[in-house]
C-alpha cells in the first residue's frame, strides 16, 4: 500500500500527552532513545529484495527530540498553534525505506506546560504499542531524573522473532484448516453494504470523515453492564449487538458484516513488545427480523467466540482467499467497523 500511495498518512498512528511541571528535555530525549534501543521494531526499515518485502534492522539509532518553543505566544495562541503543527506532523507520510519510522516532538506552551507528540507508522506499532511506549517513557524519564534507571526484564523475544514464528505457523495444515473455516463463513457475502448514504461514493476513498460524540448516562451504562452479565456476554458483544441492530434498521439487511480490530497478542511473550500485532476480525451475523434482542445477542456472542478462535489468519490473507469484487471506492468484505477501546494509561 505504501508503494501505491507513498504520500498517504492513512497508516500513521499518533497520540499526544499534556505534560505539566518543569520538563527536563535532555532526560526526555534520553528516555525516548532507551526505548528505541530496547525495541528492534523501532530500528526497522523496509525494502524489497527480488520483488519481495524485507525487514532491515539497524544495530543502533539515535533520534533528537525536536522541540518547538511557543512560549512567546499567549496561552490561547500557543495552544492553537500547537494543534496546527501537531496536525501537520501527524499527517506527514513516512518513507518505509528510511529511518526513523517514529517521530517524537515536544511543543513548549509555557514554562511549566508542554504537549508531547508521538507519531509512528502502523507497520511498526499499534495502539497497544503506544501504551507500552508511553509507560516505558515515564519509567525511563523518572529514572534519569532520580539517577536510578528502571530495571526492566530483558524482552523474551523481539518482533522479528514473532514474525518468523507466525510465517512458519501459518502454513500447511494450520493454514488449510483456518482457510476452510473462513471460506465457509464468508460464502455468499455481498461486496457492499446497503446502508443509505447522503452523498455519492467517491471514485477513490478519501478517508475523510467526522467524529460524533455521544455521552451515555451512568444509569444506561449500568443497565448495559447488567444485561451483559445476565446474558453471559462481554460489554463488547452487547454493544456490537446493539450496533448491528442499528445497521439492520437503516439497511434492512439480516446478514450484517462488521470489521473489528483485535490486539493479536495471544502469547505472554508478546504483551510487552512494540510492534504491529493488530489484526482485523470479520464478524458476520445472520438473524431473523422476529428475533428478540437476547436471541440476537446470543448469535453475536457465538459470532465473536468463533472469530476469536480463528483469529490467527491476517485479514489480508482472507481478502486473497475470498477474492471479492475490488474497487478503489470502498474496502473489501466490509465497510463498517466497530471498536470498543479503553485508554489504560494514567495521565
Amino acid at each position: 500500500m505504501a508503494e501505491f500511495e507513498p504520500d498517504s498518512p492513512v497508516y500513521n498512528t499518533s497520540t499526544t500527552r499534556l505534560i505539566t511541571g518543569t520538563i527536563n528535555i535532555t532526560a526526555l530525549e534520553k528516555s525516548v532513545n532507551e526505548i528505541i534501543k530496547r525495541h528492534k521494531s523501532l530500528r526497522t526499515r523496509f525494502s524489497t529484495l527480488l520483488e519481495q518485502p524485507v525487514q532491515i534492522i539497524e544495530p543502533s539509532l539515535y533520534i533528537a527530540l525536536e522541540t518547538i518553543d511557543l512560549t512567546h505566544l499567549s496561552e490561547m495562541e500557543s495552544r492553537q498553534k500547537s494543534v496546527e503543527l501537531i496536525t501537520q506532523v501527524a499527517n506527514k507520510a513516512f518513507d518505509l525505506s528510511k529511518l526513523p519510522l517514529i517521530r517524537v516532538m515536544l511543543f513548549l506552551l509555557s514554562k511549566e506546560s508542554a504537549v508531547l507528540l508521538l507519531s509512528t507508522h502502523h507497520i511498526v506499532s499499534d495502539a497497544w504499542s503506544i501504551n507500552i511506549f508511553l509507560q516505558e517513557l515515564c519509567s525511563f524519564y523518572q529514572g534519569f531524573i532520580s539517577g536510578q534507571l528502571p530495571s526492566f526484564d530483558p524482552l523474551p523475544i523481539q518482533y522479528v522473532d514473532y514474525a518468523l514464528w507466525q510465517r512458519d505457523r501459518l502454513s500447511g495444515e494450520v493454514l488449510e484448516k483456518e482457510f476452510k473455516y473462513w471460506e465457509k463463513k464468508l460464502s455468499g457475502i455481498k461486496p457492499l453494504h446497503s446502508l443509505p448514504i447522503d452523498k455519492p461514493r467517491p471514485t477513490n476513498q478519501t478517508h475523510h470523515g467526522r467524529r460524533q460524540q455521544i455521552i451515555v448516562s451512568k444509569e444506561l451504562s449500568q443497565k448495559i453492564v447488567s444485561l451483559s452479565k445476565k446474558a453471559s456476554t462481554t460489554l463488547f458483544m452487547t454493544m456490537l449487538a446493539s450496533f448491528k441492530l442499528l445497521l439492520y434498521r437503516y439497511s434492512g439487511e439480516l446478514d450484517i458484516i462488521v470489521g473489528s480490530p483485535i490486539a493479536g497478542r495471544n502469547h505472554p511473550e508478546t504483551e510487552g513488545l512494540i510492534g504491529f500485532f493488530l489484526n482485523t476480525l470479520i464478524l458476520r451475523t445472520s438473524f431473523s427480523a422476529n428475533d428478540s434482542f437476547l436471541e440476537l445477542l446470543e448469535k453475536v456472542r457465538e459470532t465473536c467466540l468463533e472469530a476469536y478462535t480463528h483469529q490467527e489468519i491476517p485479514f489480508e490473507k482472507l481478502v486473497e482467499l475470498n477474492q471479492p469484487e475490488r474497487s478503489l471506492s470502498y474496502s473489501p468484505i466490509f465497510q463498517v467497523m466497530f471498536l470498543l477501546q479503553e485508554d489504560n494509561l494514567s495521565t
